[in-house]
């Protein structure tokens, strides 16, 4: 009997366990003709002791086989005071997870962040890549210096420069880029805030060399516990919605009893935007919206699971074998294939629209707007592989 209630105690202690974390998100799209969803990507998460984030792995679905695709992974490690020491982003290549990059970050003696730059992963080595330094006054972002690296040394690409009000929030940050050897202001970020910091309106205003424009608007609503309910998007022009986020929240859990994916991890995570979710998140809805019937059309939802990962056939992988560079990417990017050659490729949004087909193996993507894509390679001999690629 003894041996019975202990199982039945460590069997009830697992659940609580995983219940105090966000184990997976899945996103599925949403078919107008039938009114129904169908799988289309989804995320599993692990973390540590202290419920620090410690994997997020990425998966596709397969709706021929009726299976999980695994895609990529990021992993992360903490220092002492449970802030990020390292981000490591890695590709799958037959089944393998192979390295792409690192982000590594540093802070000072008061736990500040100082530094973080990234490092690309070549010839079994990493080199530098790009890099970010702040600074602080009155114990704050004051501004960041952005450089690249050239192969020798670090060049000034970009800085920014914050402005807080009254309150002490963050209202105003300018950014400058390199022109001609010297910084010129090419845009800046204006919030509209409440008196509790929330950010109900954010524009992003275009330096045209002598007004600012406003080119993307992002406008927020809340609950009564300070939880975004509500996103929506502007762009081209701003005062047009284009598309929508709506969340449900269990009010009656707070966020900051579980482990979730959206933990402040450097301690400046939300200086620059709002904390999305003070209650346990359960699920989002995004929508895009029709300029013609003045109305939006739901297009895709994702539901946060604290009990379950994803059902992941971990054999069922991609047997091609390709390497896609640079990833991410602002425009040229490269397939190279080993032991096979390729037929087509097909660049996928997160809706599940094909937006770009080519035959290439080199090919130009500026075209298509910043985000998150699934490029669809398939072979001649009939195999499809899978990759995510990040247009900047």
């Amino acid at each position: 009997m003894k041996k019975i209630t202990i199982i039945l105690f460590l069997f009830s202690s697992t659940i609580l366990l995983a219940q105090n974390q966000l184990l997976s998100a899945l996103t599925e799209s949403f078919d107008s003709s039938t009114g129904s969803y169908e799988n289309s990507f989804g995320y599993d998460y692990t973390y540590d002791a202290n419920n620090n984030l410690t994997s997020e792995t990425y998966y596709l679905w397969d709706s021929v086989n009726n299976s999980w695709v695994l895609g990529d992974r990021t992993t992360y490690t903490y220092n002492a005071n449970n802030k990020v020491a390292t981000e490591v982003y890695e590709f799958t290549n037959n089944g393998i997870f192979g390295i792409g990059y690192r982000t590594n970050y540093i802070y000072n003696s008061v736990g500040d962040i100082l530094v973080f730059f990234d490092e690309d992963y070549v010839n079994g080595q990493y080199v530098n890549d790009y890099r970010l330094t702040f600074s602080y006054a009155n114990g704050r972002v004051d501004s960041y210096l952005a450089e690249e690296w050239n192969g020798s040394q670090w060049v000034q690409e970009e800085r920014g420069d914050a402005t807080y009000n009254s309150n002490g929030f963050l209202s105003i940050f300018t950014y400058e880029e390199i022109v001609n050897g010297m910084f010129e202001v090419y845009g800046r970020e204006v919030n509209n805030l409440t008196t509790a910091g929330l950010i109900t309106r954010s524009d992003f205003e275009l330096f045209d060399g002598t007004n600012f424009v406003v080119d993307e608007r992002s406008d927020y609503s809340f609950d009564s516990n300070n939880n975004v309910v509500t996103e929506i998007s502007s762009y081209n022009p701003a005062t047009t919605p284009n598309e929508k986020y709506d969340y449900t929240y269990d009010t009656s859990i707070l966020m900051s009893t579980l482990g979730h994916p959206f933990k402040d991890k450097t301690g400046i995570d939300f200086t620059f935007s709002n904390e999305p979710h003070i209650n346990k998140v359960l699920t989002q809805t995004y929508s895009d919206y029709d300029s013609n019937t003045m109305a939006y059309n739901l297009s895709s939802r994702t539901t946060y699971n604290y009990n379950s990962t994803l059902s992941v056939d971990e054999d069922l992988i991609e047997k091609a074998s390709f390497k896609v560079y640079p990833n991410p990417t602002q425009n040229r990017i490269t397939i190279e294939a080993t032991n096979t050659k390729i037929e087509q490729i097909l660049m996928i949004d997160v809706l599940g629209k094909t937006v770009f087909t080519t035959d290439r193996s080199t090919f130009e993507i500026s075209s298509l707007t910043d985000g998150i894509y699934i490029m669809k390679i398939i072979d001649v001999d009939g195999g499809i592989t899978n990759r995510k690629v990040i247009k900047e």
